[in-house]
């Protein structure tokens, strides 16, 4: 049997329970107001931090490029000398520098044109279906003659400049320069 009291306990309790509950539901929206707010701060961070990488990748390039406009200066002065020498390659104490001749370049620019006179002198390769042009036979015509065939473009071999310069440790960073002494690459077709 319950008396007056006990209802009157069993309703202040449920009442307490209840204010609790209530005070934990506020507590628990207050706790999510900060992590949103926090969440905000951290995205402002970021926010910050890529600029700031943006700021530092333009400033690198920015410096790069003065650098390796210097280091182009530079390998050109070394290139100069060099040609101006009879050496290939000279090696000095904090690297070395190179002439290496690079190799001609041909390619068949009118098939039609070649294909009569490439079947004459031998320059075609029979593949069962196929005639090509055999360019290693052509390169050494060319050296031979000292003119390509018809339908024929070349190029002639370059000298190429390259150096190499000995970092921290006797660490070997090679550079090939793309320079190869003339203005233009001379370019023959043949009529």
């Amino acid at each position: 049997m319950t008396t007056w009291f006990d209802e009157m306990m069993i309703e202040v309790e449920k009442k307490e329970e209840d204010r609790r509950l209530e005070m934990n539901k506020i507590r628990c929206d207050q706790v999510l107001q900060t992590i949103a707010v926090l969440e905000d701060k951290i995205a402002e961070v970021n926010d910050i931090a890529t600029k700031e990488r943006q700021i530092i990748d333009e400033w690198e390039l920015s410096e790069a490029g003065k650098l390796h406009r210097q280091i182009d200066w530079l390998a050109r002065q070394l290139e100069i000398f060099i040609r101006g020498t009879d050496q290939k390659s000279i090696t000095l104490a904090h690297g070395s520098i190179h002439l290496r001749r690079g190799k001609p370049k041909v390619s068949v620019v009118d098939m039609d044109k070649f294909l009569p006179v490439g079947e004459k002198l031998n320059l075609i390769r029979q593949k069962p279906s196929v005639k090509e042009a055999d360019l290693n036979a052509i390169s050494v015509y060319i050296r031979r003659v000292g003119s390509p065939p018809p339908g024929i473009a070349y190029t002639p071999a370059t000298v190429n400049f390259s150096f190499k310069t000995k970092g921290k440790g006797d660490e070997q960073q090679s550079t090939e320069v793309g320079s190869n002494g003339s203005a233009d690459q001379v370019e023959a077709a043949a009529q």
